[in-house]
């Protein structure tokens, strides 16, 4: 079907349909994609908070570890100071003849 125009050109309603058609598509498929950014944005969000709280949880275990280790360097210190203390006190009560 053909229809004029005020400069007398003719163009075709089909066309017209056919380019409404196209954009509408174009739109949906558009609308369907930033659907799908959205939804794989919110998956990787989880998995980051996921990740982050492995990574605390490890960093903690470490921290305790290395916490443990330096407790059982400072119990050997005290044992080694309470088996100086006698022989310490000794000598300064009786002067240091021995």
């Amino acid at each position: 079907m053909v229809v004029a125009t005020r400069a007398g050109q003719s163009t075709h309603r089909s066309a017209w349909r056919k380019y409404d058609r196209h954009n509408s598509i174009r739109r949906i498929a558009s609308a369907k994609q930033s659907h799908f950014q959205l939804q794989s944005r919110h998956s990787l969000q989880a998995y980051e908070s996921q990740l982050s709280s492995v990574i605390v949880y490890l960093h903690d275990i470490r921290l305790n570890r290395t916490s443990i280790a330096q407790n059982h360097i400072i119990m050997a210190f005290a044992i080694a100071a309470m088996l100086f203390l006698a022989p310490t006190l000794m000598g300064t009560i009786f002067g240091m003849p021995f």
